[in-house]
């Protein structure tokens, strides 16, 4: 892919280096989430390092939240929703939607979640 190439691209595709970014920010993300809820009503009272961290979970949190709500299949969104947002494990997630679809399917569907939400974030955080 050439430079002009690289500048074309409107929605950058996410590498693999991207996707275990994205895989690793969502199943931070309910501890995340959690950590920006206690802590939002004592933001006075924390140490410096403290709201540093804070603000980064906020960022992410907010930037996770986006992106899953960018998922166009509404499958793919219900499915990651349940796995990251919900908390599920990867096997109960498997199982809870194996009753509509086949595992692989499943599988298939997780990846293109994980993929469309490593995509969105390149192109916000680049």
């Amino acid at each position: 892919m050439t430079e002009f190439d690289e500048q074309m691209e409107l929605f950058p595709r996410a590498t693999l280096a991207d996707l275990v970014q994205a895989k690793k920010l969502l199943k931070e993300f309910r501890k995340a989430k959690q950590a920006v809820i206690a802590f939002e009503q004592e933001v006075e009272r924390l140490p410096p390092e403290q709201k540093d961290r804070l603000q980064k979970y906020r960022a992410n949190v907010r930037l996770i939240e986006q992106s899953i709500s960018l998922i166009i299949d509404e499958e793919v969104r219900r499915i990651i929703e349940h796995r990251f947002v919900k908390g599920q494990t990867h096997s109960a997630t498997v199982v809870f939607f194996s009753s509509c679809m086949s595992d692989r399917t499943v599988e298939r569907k997780l990846n293109e979640g994980i993929t469309s939400i490593a995509s969105t974030l390149k192109m916000w955080t680049s």
